[in-house]
């Protein structure tokens, strides 16, 4: 008879409930080692704060990786289970150890080097102390992993009523997904498999020899038969519209009765029927425009990285043009406030400069207006950036979507229903126009305002040698649109007493194609120092022969491209005709050529974004002002602000400089203005902590800079006349005053201030007492004795 001991019992199969301890034990190793991450850069010194949002929002994402791990891993456990008893809690064990080791390699490097491995990278190398962090992080990690098994075990039953508020944490982590992350509060290894998934499914890679694939010799060979040029290099002034599509010219579109002075002026000028912007959405002009610039991933004013390149600006300035910008909306969208201060224009206006006498429109759904209509930007036009020299400028603005706010919109929309109550050419076009008036309303009176424009613009000097372009900056999405190339169809025109005669051209082109084309017209008349090479997209518009015209959705996707008479949409072939309608084609030969081009052009677009090969920086004609942040001030910063939100920002910027922590507050400054170079706050706030330290001139400097380009900020005339008195130059408060007193400025702190500086000046400039200070309800004045 076989004794009880003899008898083999089979082992029986783990359950979830041996599964769950696993879980629970790597989320506590990966919240381990993300404290392990906080304490190490507090012990160095880089954050002056161990708790941090950063840190809790590390957690967050440290609990969602452990969810998803222990989700799929789950049904690996099951797998081994049913194989052998046992064998799913090993295996999954030692895959849970092996995460757990990665996330601790991968901290440890972060922290040795204050930025996240990169597999693009040289492999890692860790020193002395690098060598003690990575054996600190993993035996942090497993020590807790394996550590927290025996204690894990008996809390089954609390670790299942936690299920619900698992579920809870699980969804908040599925928010962060929409969030901005940051390296500093990412799960490591997540961040590895998120950029390895990048380079495996996005763009393929640039597999091209040359280091700059854009940079080309120049070929100006642009003729001058279309343009009577004097012996001095002539005015060019920019004029671009977002909203302004071929719908509204001649020929073009249906609707041209709306705009009768700008369809009469192209009768006067070269013109273009066929231009094509490069992107469908707000902004991406500008940079197309004036640079014939790729597009990055979301638009090149959105590149996180700085890229060299040469501009219609930085050739325009090295060749003697004083440079202007002109928007009378909100700069920093779309990125353009960083954009134009990167190309050091000389005179910026923005809402802040506009004329007043008109008010801004409306705000939209959020409750922010645009700015100012398109009519007070011209009208505040007509300020030259540098006297007795050429002048570059560049008008942008936008017909406002709707409701299409303008000013007297009654009286514009009236003015329709007549046109269209004159109209006999009982198009498909009218049943639009009857039902969307307030659409057509605003291009009347954009048109006015372009004729009031360009008649201002005839009564002053140097009309007579000056360009003018106007350039759609991309249609208006509310107008029907014909064919496939509808969404991008723009007007371009170049208009001047220079110009021999009108002529149309049938060149299909692009907004790339307008900087190699006013660079080429002015070089074929004039000595221009220009750099080595050139990197265009585009092409001169006047030369013959043919380049790819990519077309971006503004979705991060350039979804057509367009060569010759052929055009891809979505990965379709079809054939353009005259009037750019586009119909199927089989070609299956042409139809894979175009999508080699196609996904050559995207790849040189990711290359020279990503690494900074539009050309050689020392070929680049502006440099780089952005202040330089260092590894540790840009990692403190990660660390203080959990996201992109630059109010928040300021406001721990200004707490921080009230309780004396200037240097914190001067690199959170530095910060918010390398994205937002006109933050009035901002420049305000970082002048007053100069002067605060007692660096008065470089206080002085910023602070004067911010008068003027906010000439009606009350606040920073009260900042730089504290930095007067404390520097004692109470003697250059008067060019306040005279400043404050033309432009109505007074009341408040503000005279309070004046009165303060003034009479000190007056003090110090006669000893013996013999000024009087007066005040006469508007303005003070010094009245000497005598």
């Amino acid at each position: 008879m076989e004794s009880r001991a003899d008898i083999l019992v089979p082992t029986a199969p783990k359950r979830l409930r041996d599964y769950l301890p696993l879980c629970m034990g790597f989320f506590l190793a990966l919240f381990a080692i993300g404290l392990f991450q906080q304490v190490s850069f507090y012990a160095q010194g880089i954050l002056d704060q161990l708790f941090t949002a950063s840190l809790f929002a590390l957690w967050l994402n440290q609990l969602g990786f452990a969810s998803v791990t222990g989700l799929v891993l789950a049904f690996v456990f099951k797998y081994f289970e049913k194989r052998k008893a046992g064998q799913g809690v090993g295996v999954t064990k030692l895959l849970f150890a092996v995460l757990v080791v990665l996330e601790a390699m991968l901290t440890a490097y972060y922290v040795a080097h204050l930025e996240p491995f990169d597999l693009a990278s040289p492999a890692p190398s860790f020193g002395p102390y690098g060598v003690f962090l990575l054996l600190g992080a993993v035996l942090v990690g497993l020590g807790t992993f394996y550590g927290s098994q025996r204690y894990l075990g008996n809390l089954y039953r609390v670790i299942n009523g936690m299920y619900p508020v698992t579920l809870i944490l699980f969804s908040l982590f599925l928010a962060t997904l929409f969030s901005n992350k940051r390296p500093i509060n990412q799960n490591k290894t997540q961040h590895m498999a998120h950029h390895l998934g990048q380079a495996v499914f996005s763009v393929a890679p640039y597999s091209g020899t040359e280091e700059y694939p854009l940079l080309q010799d120049w070929n100006l060979t642009a003729p001058t038969a279309h343009f009577a040029f004097k012996d001095t290099l002539p005015n060019v002034t920019i004029i671009i519209v977002e909203g302004l599509g071929a719908s509204v010219m001649e020929g073009a579109g249906p609707y041209a009765k709306v705009m009768p002075f700008l369809n009469g002026l192209r009768k006067e000028a070269l013109y273009w029927p066929n231009m094509l912007s490069n992107a469908t959405m707000d902004g991406t002009a500008v940079p197309g425009i004036l640079g014939s610039l790729p597009f990055g991933e979301s638009g090149f004013t959105h590149l996180s990285q700085y890229v060299h390149r040469n501009t219609l600006y930085g050739i325009m300035a090295a060749n003697g043009y004083g440079t202007s910008f002109a928007y009378g909306g909100n700069m920093g969208l779309h990125g353009l406030d960083r954009f134009i201060k990167e190309e050091g224009v000389d005179l910026v206006l923005d809402k802040h400069r506009v004329t007043m006498e008109q008010a801004q429109l409306p705000p939209d759904a959020a409750g922010t207006s645009v700015g100012y209509p398109v009519g007070a930007l011209f009208e505040t036009y007509g300020r030259r950036a540098l006297a007795d020299a050429p002048a570059f400028d560049v008008l942008y603005s936008r017909i406002p979507n709707g409701p299409y706010a303008i000013p007297q919109k009654g009286e514009y929309v009236q003015r329709v229903k007549q046109l269209l109550a004159d109209s006999a050419h009982g198009h498909d076009g009218d049943a639009f126009a009857k039902e969307r008036p307030e659409v057509l309303a605003s291009y009347v009176y954009l048109d006015d305002a372009l004729r009031k424009f360009m008649d201002k613009e005839r009564s002053r000097s140097g009309y007579e040698n000056t360009l003018y372009l106007v350039v759609g900056g991309r249609p208006n999405v509310d107008f029907p649109l014909d064919g496939a190339l509808g969404a991008y169809r723009v007007p371009l025109l170049i208009h001047c007493p220079l110009v021999k005669k009108a002529q149309e051209f049938k060149t299909v082109g692009s907004h790339a194609d307008i900087a190699p084309t006013i660079t080429g017209v002015l070089a074929s008349s004039f000595p221009l120092a220009l750099p080595n090479k050139a990197a265009w997209v585009g092409r001169d518009l006047f030369q013959k022969g043919t380049k790819g015209i990519p077309l971006w959705d503004g979705k991060g996707r350039i979804r057509d491209f367009l060569a010759g008479r052929f055009l891809l949409s979505n990965g379709e072939l079809m054939e353009l005709d005259q009037n750019l309608l586009a119909a199927p084609a089989n070609r299956p030969e042409k139809e894979r050529e175009m999508k080699s081009k196609l996904k050559e052009f995207m790849a040189i677009n990711h290359y020279v974004t990503k690494k900074d090969k539009l050309l050689p920086a020392s070929m680049a004609l502006v440099e780089n002002d952005v202040y330089p942040l260092t590894k540790e001030q840009r990692l403190w910063v990660e660390a203080r602000l959990a996201t992109d939100d630059f109010d928040k920002a300021y406001v721990l910027a200004r707490d921080l400089a009230q309780d004396g922590k200037w240097e914190r507050a001067k690199t959170l400054c530095h910060h918010i203005l390398n994205y937002l170079p006109r933050n009035a706050d901002t420049e305000i706030l970082l002048g007053r902590i100069h002067g605060w330290q007692k660096e008065y001139d470089r206080s002085i400097a910023i602070l004067e800079n911010s008068i003027q380009k906010y000439p009606r900020n009350k606040e920073a005339y009260g900042a730089l006349l504290d930095t007067y008195y404390w520097a004692g130059a109470n003697d250059r408060a008067v060019g306040v005053l005279e400043r404050t007193t033309a432009l109505g400025l007074s009341g408040g702190a503000l005279t309070a201030k004046l009165e303060r500086s003034l009479e000190l000046s007056a003090q110090d400039a006669n000893p013996k007492g013999n000024n009087t200070r007066q005040w006469d309800g508007n303005r003070f004045t010094i009245k000497e004795d005598r």
